[in-house]
């Protein structure tokens, strides 16, 4: 509608006459980008504002135009779109033309008399309650039935046909319309009858696909064919003296899985899948087939001074025979070369060729007080915490003070540097500097380094907004290490995604989940790229899926929440945060303090009582990576109430600080209403995401 949703619909642009007129508030542009996606995927054409006003078209002509030329108009009806003289006004030009209305009721705000005078006699459904992907279907099957040529070409019996079909719809008992009589004709009587038949056929078949979908998507990856050349590495056992050895035995392992990663012929889950299953009591067979793999290598290590004993074991997960095993005693200085006749024996296991492509390349040889400092720094890198991240520095350090020609080292400092401006470890523009520069001298000193690359692409898209090469190091990343989950991550979401390449943007996400099945914050984050393609549907179940699978990832629950608000789900969206709060450490008493406080300015306010009380009390969220508690995360609210100038502010002062959700302007929902503004514009240009 003319007030709508701004410029930058994620929907392609269409022109023309449409069958269906939406009309809605801009706060509700997501439930209309919704809508319009539902309708369209089941056969109907949709006008949308502004993705269909043409460039160079008086914009009231164009809305005018489009719904006299409309057979139905759906409309979003919330509080916002109550009180939007636009709206109102569009409501009016369809009644005036006869044109049947449905009304998509989002939650229970009464009608002023100037609204509710033109839709006592429409048809509604309520997705306040049932949510709106339960009233898409039921939406989609009226639309049809009201825009069939059978139906619209003759008026009379259209007029005949409307007062039947309103019985699709429920009754509001509260007084809000006024209550309408029925026909007592006969054909009324059969398009009743026929109606109800229609909608009972095509919702039963509707429950009857969702009951069996959504175990499926809470499902693990399903991988229909595992391929025989396969192997997970899980952690090797720390068999020290005094048990405090696993920094190494762990480090060792990683070093295993990044070794027979890079042999192009061999599937190798990723870290954080194959240490998944660490201390919980799993059979081989279980992980094998979680993770899609034919071979699991375990092993175990025992250090004591300068010494090593490392034993390890090849085993098929089908049968459970041991293909390989041996044990290793050598000395300290010796464990690279120990490493590399591991990788060597599974390669030759599983007859796999290392000619014509990607294959086993040479451990590093550095001393092994540089390395032992090293494998401390991945611990700490591992951990993702705030505290491990500050202590995997400080080791990365030590170990490039005692070895300066350490490439590897220097990458693992930049990639540390990289996640500790996403968990908000210090100031975005010393961090990413300090990623540049690490990132760089690894490269100086060996440019094969392909997670050195990825991190630069990573800090030229988010510190200099240099586009052209951070996708020249991101592509020059995943060259050199096709099986990196993490690059082909950082590839899809700080550089496909901020372009609106939506479509190449799952596929990688797609493809670092397939990398590393078990992984929380992959498998989230391709909720939050659907979200950003206005996927909603697919973003619902995705993340859905994902905190059932991952009850503890609080990110989980802070993106499954800020998909809800998209869809009108406040009641949900709150209980997730209350999750989220509680997994990131907040005392559970003031977690639902703060619950009963938003449930009930959403009660007595709608969901700008909720947007106003989230800006109350912004430090709950503090601890969470991705919660309302950043310049860019107020922004977010103060858009989501619809006060531009604040949201621009804070804007401009996340711009300043380079915090790197910036990148995610041109995307994120939140922002729709800010697109034809100047000063917005301004801000993607300087960002370089100007459309």
């Amino acid at each position: 509608m003319a007030e709508g949703s701004g410029e930058g619909q994620a929907v392609g642009a269409h022109s023309g006459t449409a069958n269906v007129f939406i009309s809605y508030a801009s706060p509700d542009s997501a439930v209309a980008g919704i809508v319009c996606d539902a309708l369209e995927r089941g056969g109907s054409s949709c006008w949308l504002a502004p993705r269909n006003v043409v460039p160079g078209e008086f914009y009231a002509d164009a809305i005018v135009h489009a719904i006299d030329s409309s057979k139905v108009l759906v409309l979003i009806l919330s509080q916002d779109a109550a009180s939007s003289p636009h709206v109102l006004r569009e409501v009016e030009r369809a009644s005036s033309k006869r044109h049947p209305v449905i009304s998509l009721r989002m939650d229970l705000t009464p009608l002023p008399a100037a609204l509710e005078y033109f839709l006592n006699s429409s048809h509604w459904l309520d997705a306040s309650a049932s949510g709106i992907e339960r009233a898409l279907p039921k939406l989609a099957d009226a639309v049809q039935h009201l825009s069939a040529p059978s139906l619209t070409e003759e008026p009379r019996d259209t007029s005949s046909t409307l007062k039947s079909l309103a019985n699709l719809f429920p009754q509001p008992t509260n007084g809000t319309w006024r209550g309408r009589r029925l026909s007592r004709s006969l054909v009324a009587i059969t398009a009743v009858i026929t109606a109800i038949v229609v909608y009972l056929i095509a919702d039963k078949v509707w429950l009857a696909k969702h009951a069996t979908e959504l175990p499926v998507a809470a499902a693990t990856p399903a991988i229909l064919a595992i391929p025989e050349k396969s192997v997970a590495v899980l952690p090797f056992l720390d068999m020290s003296e005094r048990k405090d050895q696993e920094y190494f035995s762990d480090g060792l392992s990683e070093e295993l899985i990044d070794m027979l990663a890079k042999v192009s012929e061999l599937r190798v889950p990723a870290r954080t899948s194959s240490f998944y299953f660490k201390g919980k009591q799993t059979t081989i067979a279980d992980i094998a087939r979680a993770l899609g793999v034919a071979y699991v290598l375990e092993g175990s290590v025992r250090k004591s001074g300068d010494t090593l004993r490392i034993t390890a074991q090849l085993i098929r997960a089908g049968n459970g025979y041991h293909i390989w095993s041996e044990t290793y005693d050598r000395k300290l200085t010796d464990v690279f070369m120990v490493q590399d006749q591991i990788a060597g024996a599974v390669v030759k296991a599983l007859k796999v060729s290392l000619l014509e492509g990607g294959g086993l390349t040479a451990s590093p040889s550095v001393s092994p007080e540089a390395h032992q400092a090293y494998l401390e720094g991945l611990a700490g890198y591992n951990s993702r915490t705030k505290q491990g991240l500050a202590s995997a520095i400080a080791a990365f350090d030590r170990a490039i003070a005692i070895d300066p020609k350490y490439a590897l080292a220097y990458a693992a400092l930049a990639r540390t540097y990289s996640v500790a401006t996403v968990v908000g470890l210090g100031v975005p523009t010393e961090t990413l500097s300090n990623a540049r520069d690490a990132a760089s001298k690894a490269l100086a000193i060996d440019d094969s380094v392909a997670a050195a690359h990825s991190t630069l692409g990573f800090v030229y898209a988010h510190l200099a907004f240099d586009w052209a090469a951070a996708e020249r190091e991101f592509r020059r990343g995943i060259e050199l290490n096709p099986s990196d989950a993490g690059g082909h991550m950082f590839y899809s979401n700080s550089f496909l995604s901020p372009h609106g390449r939506h479509d190449d943007a799952i596929a990688e996400m797609r493809v670092a989940l397939e990398l590393d099945p078990l992984s929380a914050s992959v498998d989230s984050f391709l909720g939050r790229t659907y979200l950003w393609a206005r996927r909603y549907p697919d973003a619902l179940a995705q993340l859905q899926k994902s905190v059932r699978q991952f009850p503890n990832f609080a990110v989980g629950h802070e993106r499954l929440a800020h998909l809800y608000t998209y869809i009108g789900r406040f009641d949900d969206a709150i209980s997730e945060e209350t999750k989220a709060r509680v997994l990131v450490g907040e005392d559970s008493r003031d977690a639902l303090k703060q619950e009963d406080a938003l449930r009930a300015a959403l009660a007595a306010h709608g969901p700008r009582g909720y947007w106003a009380e989230l800006l109350t009390v912004p430090q709950i969220n503090a601890k969470a990576p991705e919660a309302y508690s950043s310049s860019y995360g107020f922004a977010l609210l103060y858009a989501r109430l619809g006060e531009k100038d604040k949201a621009l502010e804070l804007l401009e002062r996340a711009y300043a600080e380079r915090q790197i959700a910036m990148t995610e302007i041109a995307v994120e929902p939140a922002f729709d209403p800010l697109r034809s503004d100047q000063h917005f514009r301004s801000l993607l240009r300087r960002v370089g995401l100007a459309q």
